[in-house]
């Protein structure tokens, strides 16, 4: 089957379009958050627009079921036709009323860089109370009003970070915070993640320094989930390491690397092999220096 191309209007990410440039990996970074809660779930991506992270969720997150949806006609017919998967049903909804969807019937809903296009914010985070089951989870995100540019004219409803907190907290009795900046790789993260204090410099994410604002919000209390470090082959021509690293585990794994290699270089030491091929090097220097 063709797939269909759209018009990149600066919002929508296009994976085809904008891949290698920072709007490119901030989205792809969100969804590969959200995909570690998302194991045997039945969720909700609100806003999908192409599709590419409901595919994520999909794949990535191994998601019972996902239901995306999307107000844009164009967009939903664009994710059909590229990210189809037979757990995702990409569908035609209102982000503001839901109409589409059922009482309780998800156990994870995701909403990123959706509220500051909605007129209504807390009309939204009621219907997204209204899906979740009695212990859901919302992940939400929405641009740092601290630093976010000024005059984005799809944006009719921002939010500042004091606001955003104070009306997820007025319907979720449990939030925990995250939040996101390039570091030459995409980093989410607390802002105090353990793992930091291995690396010479704290990239102390906060309200003053992030550029997007995540937060995970419950009725049950929520455990704390790592950070992402995503690593990127090239960011607007600028060519760095590529790969998607939890913060939980970079540096224990590397850890864990070089123990085994350092057991595997003492296996050989030991070897018999490589005692003969020691003896055999040490001859062969005396005979052509005699």
């Amino acid at each position: 089957m063709k797939k269909k191309t759209l018009k990149f209007t600066g919002e929508r990410l296009i994976p085809k379009i904008n891949k290698n440039h920072a709007f490119y990996y901030e989205h792809l970074n969100r969804y590969y958050f959200a995909s570690q809660f998302s194991k045997s779930k039945i969720v909700l991506d609100v806003a999908c627009g192409t599709g590419y992270g409901s595919q994520i969720i999909s794949k990535q997150g191994r998601a019972t079921r996902i239901i995306g949806i999307d107000i844009s006609k164009k967009s939903i017919k664009y994710a059909k036709k590229n990210y189809q998967e037979k757990n995702i049903n990409f569908l035609i909804d209102d982000a503001q009323t839901l109409n589409s969807q059922k009482d309780n019937s998800f156990d994870l809903i995701i909403s990123f860089e959706t509220i500051e296009h909605i007129k209504s914010s807390e009309d939204f985070i009621k219907q997204t109370k209204r899906l979740l089951k009695k212990d859901g989870v919302l992940i939400i995100s929405t641009p740092n009003t601290n630093t976010y540019p000024k005059g984005n004219k799809y944006h009719i409803n921002e939010l500042s970070p004091d606001e955003f907190r104070s009306l997820l907290k007025k319907y979720y009795k449990f939030t925990k915070d995250y939040y996101q900046k390039f570091y030459l790789s995409n980093l989410i993260s607390q802002g105090n993640e353990a793992n930091f204090n291995n690396i010479n410099e704290d990239p102390e994410l906060n309200d003053s320094t992030s550029e997007y604002l995540i937060c995970i919000c419950s009725n049950q209390k929520i455990k704390n989930y790592p950070g992402i470090i995503n690593n990127l082959n090239k960011i607007d021509q600028i060519d760095v390491t590529k790969g998607y690293i939890s913060l939980s585990n970079q540096f224990s794994n590397l850890d864990k690397e070089n123990k085994r290699l350092e057991e595997s270089l003492n296996k050989i030491k030991l070897s018999k092999i490589y005692k003969i091929f020691k003896k055999y090097k040490d001859l062969k220097k005396y005979l052509i220096n005699k």
